[in-house]
């Protein structure tokens, strides 16, 4: 992945700061709310606003 291709600021911020080790970055409402892992259904659900 070329950080070019990335379009949202602080996911390119914190790749530049952290390389890809902070893979994968989820993002909800505008931030990142998780870095370097997967998260949980339950955690998706919350940050998507949903019942899991």
């Amino acid at each position: 992945m070329h950080e070019s291709s990335v379009t949202d600021a602080a996911v390119r911020e914190r790749i530049a700061r952290r390389g890809l080790e902070c893979l994968p970055i989820v993002v909800a409402d505008g931030r990142i709310v998780s870095a370097g892992a997967y998260p949980v259904r339950a955690q998706l659900a919350k940050w998507a606003g949903v019942s899991g």
